[in-house]
């Protein structure tokens, strides 16, 4: 898979955990993360996504994918992993579609921006 390719794999996966930042984040629960950003842990997630974003889109717009577009966007996605610990699972498992898209995109985005870096 080329860089050009990858970099817009990681901002499509960016752009997917934003949307399931504002899609419910639990099962059968109405709150989703936006609703959540009154607390600080919130927007450690909001910062990774955005800095996983800033690296994707900063690759699509200049090729080739240099090494600090990958760094930024792996960090970005690996924070978000971090802040969920062993509850990042639980996103798959028993998360709403919001949590799900949220676990899918870190997944993806993280592969990805460690096969391009």
């Amino acid at each position: 898979m080329t860089t050009s390719k990858l970099a817009i794999l990681i901002t499509a996966a960016a752009c997917l955990g934003i949307v399931g930042v504002f899609l419910p984040l639990n099962g059968g629960a109405s709150y989703t993360l936006w609703d959540l950003h009154n607390q600080a842990e919130a927007y450690w997630i909001y910062a990774g996504l955005t800095g996983a974003l800033i690296g994707g889109v900063a690759a699509s717009l200049k090729p080739p994918m240099q090494l600090w577009h990958a760094m930024t966007a792996a960090i970005g996605f690996i924070v978000i992993g971090v802040k969920f610990r062993t509850g990042f699972f639980d996103l798959f498992t028993s998360g709403g579609i919001g949590g799900r898209l949220l676990g899918v995109s870190v997944a993806v985005g993280a592969v990805a921006s460690g096969v391009a870096y």
